[in-house]
């Protein structure tokens, strides 16, 4: 049955090959293709770089945890949070509160700064990525900044 089923297969797989290969003038015509989708996706791109807003909230923090990773990071679980600007109304994600998944090097202040009971002003980009976890997780790469409250 082996020896039956490998050939099939391998003539199948010449017949579907050749024919993606048979298109005359194949490569003008792919490279219209491929022009088209390039422009395209940079249109998509831009669309949605200029309509995407960003949510801003203000919270308290309740805690700053040094996570284990092989990259440096810190974990800010932050509770009782305000919405300062929300087009999507995300804010409702964060009713137990929101912990933020950071690199110390992309704050712009020292960690030690930041302590249990302190303000902060969190900037993300919309919409940003989470975790479906209670409290919900934010990666660094949604946080846009986050700011010390005085």
């Amino acid at each position: 049955m082996k020896k039956i089923t490998a050939p099939a297969v391998l003539l199948l797989s010449m017949f579907i090959l050749g024919a993606c290969g048979s298109n005359e003038g194949g490569s003008s015509s792919s490279s219209k293709v491929n022009e088209t989708t390039t422009v395209e996706s940079s249109e998509t791109s831009e669309m949605s770089t200029t309509e995407a807003g960003e949510m801003v909230f203000t919270a308290t923090v309740v805690s700053v945890t040094d996570l284990e990773s092989s990259t440096p990071a810190i974990q800010i679980l932050l509770e009782d949070p305000v919405a300062v600007e929300d087009s999507e109304e995300s804010i409702g994600s964060f009713q137990n509160g929101v912990a933020l998944n950071v690199d110390p090097a992309t704050l712009e202040m020292p960690v030690e700064e930041i302590k249990v009971g302190s303000q902060l002003k969190v900037t993300l980009g919309e919409p940003a990525v989470m975790t479906m976890s209670i409290p919900p997780q934010i990666p660094g790469n949604s946080i846009i900044s986050i700011e010390l409250m005085k």
